[in-house]
C-alpha cells in the first residue's frame, strides 16, 4: 500500500513537472522573440552613432546628410 502511494505520488508530481516544463518552455520562446526585436533596436542606435560620427565635424549641411539621416532605419 505504502509502495503504491509514493508511485501514485511520483505520477502526480512527475505530470506536474512536465506541465511546468512546458509552460517554462512557452515563456522561453517568448522572450527569445522579444529579446531579437530588442536586438535589431539597438542595432539601429548604432547605425544612429555611426551616421552622427561620420559627419560630427562637417560644418556645411549637405543633401547626402539630409538623406543619409532620414532614409536610415
Amino acid at each position: 500500500m505504502w509502495l503504491q502511494w509514493h508511485a501514485e505520488q511520483y505520477e502526480t508530481f512527475s505530470k506536474q513537472d512536465a506541465e511546468t516544463e512546458k509552460e517554462i518552455q512557452n515563456n522561453m520562446e517568448i522572450l527569445l522573440k522579444h529579446q531579437v526585436g530588442y536586438e535589431k533596436n539597438f542595432h539601429t542606435e548604432e547605425e544612429w552613432e555611426t551616421l552622427i560620427n561620420k559627419y560630427r565635424n562637417t560644418r556645411t549641411l549637405t543633401k547626402e546628410m539630409v538623406n543619409a539621416f532620414v532614409e536610415s532605419k
